[in-house]
């Protein structure tokens, strides 16, 4: 559902430089749209296992979200998230694919848990007609 809310109501005027003293005027609103839709993830939680010896590029998850609105949806993390999380893993944005960036090793990261960092948001699609 969105919801068009009025931003500004204006009166434009014109004048023809030759004439100046003809002038058209018309009335000018904008309305910005508000989408009262927000992304979901697909599952309210993923857990995923790796092993210390999986090769850069493994894809771990797939992230998987939807928008009732049809919008281009984009992932990221948010920037309180472990540093840890950026140094091992690579969250693509347009795809929501977790992938390996580092080689692992238990001793730099024993138990490296991530817990309600991964977010969506929607990017709404030109809408061509009113262009």
């Amino acid at each position: 559902m969105i919801v068009a809310v009025c931003v500004a109501q204006v009166t434009a005027h014109v004048f023809d430089e030759a004439n100046p003293e003809t002038i058209a005027s018309t009335n000018l609103t904008i309305n910005v749209r508000r989408n009262e839709n927000a992304p979901r993830f697909e599952r309210g939680e993923y857990r995923v296992e790796v092993l210390e010896i999986a090769p850069i590029g493994t894809e771990l998850v797939q992230l998987e979200a939807s928008d009732r609105d049809g919008d281009t949806l984009q992932y990221y993390v948010t920037a309180d998230t472990d540093e840890r999380f950026r140094d091992f893993f690579y969250l693509n944005p347009f795809t929501g694919a977790v992938t390996l960036a580092r080689p692992l090793s238990l001793s730099e990261a024993p138990e490296l848990s991530v817990s309600s960092v991964l977010h969506c948001c929607s990017k709404p699609v030109p809408d061509k007609r009113n262009v």
